[in-house]
């Protein structure tokens, strides 16, 4: 049995966030939600669905903004949104993926020796421009034992709602389990708190 985790970026969303928890359940598969603190407080309740349906939940900034991942405030921003994550879930995950995987080294080592772990990917299908056809064949062609896929909770999110469910069907046929990243061993992709 190979290990993969599906991670989703950016939500919670009105519609997607739904679809998505949908379809993960009916395919039992477990996944890691980085979401962004300004819309965890428009939608509270999602992110307390998407811990209670017992998938992760990781700490994408609080704006999703790139450019305030290079300032001086981006600690505040994290920290900022880890606490209302905590409020709403009662659990303090630690675990950060900076907006589009890029950020100010000096802000990664603060946060790695505050206790974070920051959660990098492999495997980029670019679900936000490409149609769900080319999402699961650049998944299918890429996908390994200990991957780790990003794709996104949006609004609109038509490519990785077609995509989902065919993924999880066919890579569960190749021998694929569906796992959050507390379960997955990637130390080259999953940089943990400093000693």
């Amino acid at each position: 049995m190979s290990d993969i985790a599906l991670t989703f970026d950016d939500g919670p969303t009105a519609r997607g966030t739904e679809r998505i928890l949908e379809v993960l359940r009916a395919h039992a598969a477990r996944a890691t939600f980085f979401l962004c603190g300004r819309a965890a407080a428009r939608r509270p309740a999602l992110v307390r669905r998407i811990d209670e349906a017992g998938h992760l939940v990781g700490n994408h900034s609080y704006s999703h903004s790139f450019w305030r991942m290079l300032t001086a405030s981006a600690y505040d921003e994290v920290l900022r949104t880890e606490a209302l994550l905590w409020a709403l879930t009662g659990k303090r995950s630690r675990l950060f993926r900076p907006p589009y995987g890029l950020c100010n080294p000096i802000l990664l080592n603060r946060l790695r020796r505050a206790g974070f772990t920051i959660a990098l990917f492999d495997l980029v299908p670019w679900d936000w421009v490409r149609p769900g056809e080319a999402v699961v064949a650049s998944v299918e062609a890429r996908a390994r034992d200990g991957s780790i896929v990003v794709l996104h909770d949006h609004e609109e999110g038509r490519a990785t709602l077609e995509a989902l469910p065919v993924i999880l069907e066919r890579l569960s046929a190749r021998g694929f389990r569906f796992v959050g990243l507390d379960d997955l061993r990637r130390p080259d992709l999953l940089k943990g708190p400093l000693p």
